[in-house]
């Protein structure tokens, strides 16, 4: 990329919204070596030759409802959550200690830290 363009306000946030439709539309959930492909050549198309937005971003679609629906941590809008739960130095409800990628790694961090279990159960909370 030419000179500093990669540091530019303008491009940080043209990768950020690629990144993000791509990691909650799921759109890369399986095989897709061709959207691998696409993707690596539209996205610097975008950027550098101000082309038409890449693949990933004119097919993101997200309904709101899957986010009542998230319980694998296979899943990248899962993965996504957890990622900006993270960032915004969340705390565990069961220790009080502040998550981070290490924490969250090794302490396998699941949906009941975020939503404790026997807590939802006491509310009477639909799983």
């Amino acid at each position: 990329m030419e000179g500093n363009k990669i540091y530019t306000t303008t491009v940080k946030n043209m990768v950020k919204q690629w990144y993000w439709c791509g990691v909650f539309g799921e759109l890369y959930g399986s095989a897709n070596e061709t959207r691998y492909a696409n993707d690596i050549t539209q996205v610097i198309k975008w950027i550098t030759e101000d082309g038409d937005l890449p693949k990933t971003v004119t097919d993101f679609f997200f309904n709101p409802t899957r986010l009542l629906s998230l319980q694998s941590r296979q899943s990248a809008a899962y993965k996504g959550i957890m990622a900006l739960i993270l960032k915004n130095h969340a705390r565990d409800f069961i220790s009080g200690a502040e998550m981070d990628f290490s924490t969250y790694s090794n302490e396998k961090i699941d949906i009941h830290h975020i939503f404790p279990k026997d807590y939802c159960v006491g509310q009477k909370y639909d799983k």
